[in-house]
């Protein structure tokens, strides 16, 4: 009898990518529309939401393989004439989807796809 044994050595589905950790995100945007204040990873996605703090708060997308300036079209993310109470945006964005905002939160959870 013996008290020493092996281990089946392991396969490459066992050798699959681990998960990385989910990360929480949260980016704030002031009155410059010009810097990308987040971008999301290769590999990962973003789910999560966009906050205004005044009526013109608003976010942009250049989404892979499209353009979005700041002279585009944004979404506005600020309710019109209601200064202290804001709409939420949801959003769920793919890898290299990146993010400019005015006035504007950013909160989420980055997770692989």
């Amino acid at each position: 009898m013996s008290l020493v044994s092996s281990l089946p050595a392991e396969t490459d589905a066992a050798a699959a990518v681990v998960p990385a950790a989910r990360k929480q995100v949260h980016v704030f945007g002031d009155s410059s529309t010009s810097t990308i204040r987040y971008t999301v990873p290769v590999g990962r996605k973003f789910v999560g939401q966009a906050s205004g703090e005044q009526t013109a708060s608003r976010i942009y997308l250049t989404v892979e393989g499209a353009d979005s300036t700041a002279t585009g079209s944004p979404l506005y993310v600020g309710k019109a004439n209601e200064s202290y109470n804001h709409e939420n945006i949801k959003l769920e964005l793919m890898a290299g989807t990146k993010i400019r905002l005015y006035y504007t939160h950013l909160i989420g959870i980055e997770s692989d796809e």
